[in-house]
Order: C-alpha cells, then structure tokens, then sequence
C-alpha cells in the first residue's frame, strides 16, 4: 500500500452505487441452482483474474432491480437464464484487495437463480469456467468464504419452489 492507496480508493469508488442505508459501495450476485435427483446442484464461475470460483456478480443497473441486474450478469459470465428471487438470500462483506487501492470492503447482496436455460456460447465464455458441483463442493470451493453459509442454506430455502 502506498500514500496514494486513499485517493486511489476514491476513485475507485466514486461513481459506485451504494447501500442507502450503510453507505457502503455495492454489488448484487446470485447463486445459480438447479434441482437434481439427490437434492439441488449449484453453479460456480472463475473470476477472469484469479480463476478462484465465485457466484456471477457485478454492479447494479440503472433502472433495473437487484435481482434483475444479477440475472443480467449471470447471463453474461456464466451464460445461464432462470427465474431470479426478489428478496435476496442475504448480503455479505466481501472485501476486494486491489494492487493501487488496498483493501476495499463492499456489500454483496446476494439472491438465488432457479436456472432454466444453460447456453452454449454467452458473452465471457472465453474469459471463465463454469461447473455444476453438489453444495458441499460449492461451498468448499467458493471465494469469499461469507458465501459458504447461503450456499448450505439454499437446500431449504428453495424445497417450496421445486415442488
């Protein structure tokens, strides 16, 4: 970190919505699920950067909900359509380090995606991996570990719907 880390943080954030209510930058995401035989299976993505396995994720769009600009990122990195939940499956601290800024925390704002459609070719194919994995794996695998927790929970909280 250097003297200019603060500055860099600012711009880094100045343009970034915020939560209203912790004035916090923002981000909106889903978890991807699909029904199977033996319960339900969760879709993971690489981050273009890391490769470490993430939920789709990105900014929230003007004049679109949460869930529907969360939807619109799952089409673009992951090349998925489902039926998106209104209400958010939780919001977590997902802290971001990057190489000028330093550590920036944001709020990640997270809502579950029964996926319907899985394509074969989408927007960032050639930028990220996806995989179908069991939510032991998922929930193994997924950066930042905060999503651990709704991940394991989506089992009950999605039963009604699979019905």
């Amino acid at each position: 970190m250097t003297l200019l880390s603060p500055l860099f943080r600012f711009l880094y954030t100045i343009e970034v919505p915020r939560d209203p209510t912790t004035r916090r930058p923002l981000q909106t995401g889903v978890v991807p699920w699909r029904p199977t035989s033996s319960g339900v299976e969760v879709l993971l993505v690489t981050s273009r950067s890391s490769g470490k396995w993430i939920i789709p994720k990105g900014w929230p769009m003007l004049f679109r909900t949460l869930a529907d600009a969360a939807a619109c990122e799952a089409y673009e990195e992951a090349g998925i359509r489902g039926r998106t939940s209104v209400e958010p499956l939780g919001r977590i601290d997902a802290p971001k380090t990057y190489r000028f800024a330093g550590t920036i925390d944001w709020l990640l704002v997270v809502h579950a995606m029964q996926v319907t459609e899985e394509l074969s070719a989408w927007p960032e194919q050639h930028q990220r991996r996806r995989e179908w994995l069991s939510i032991d794996e998922a929930a193994k695998r997924i950066r930042p570990k905060a999503l651990a927790p709704l991940i394991r929970a989506l089992p009950s909280l999605v039963a009604p719907q699979q019905r």
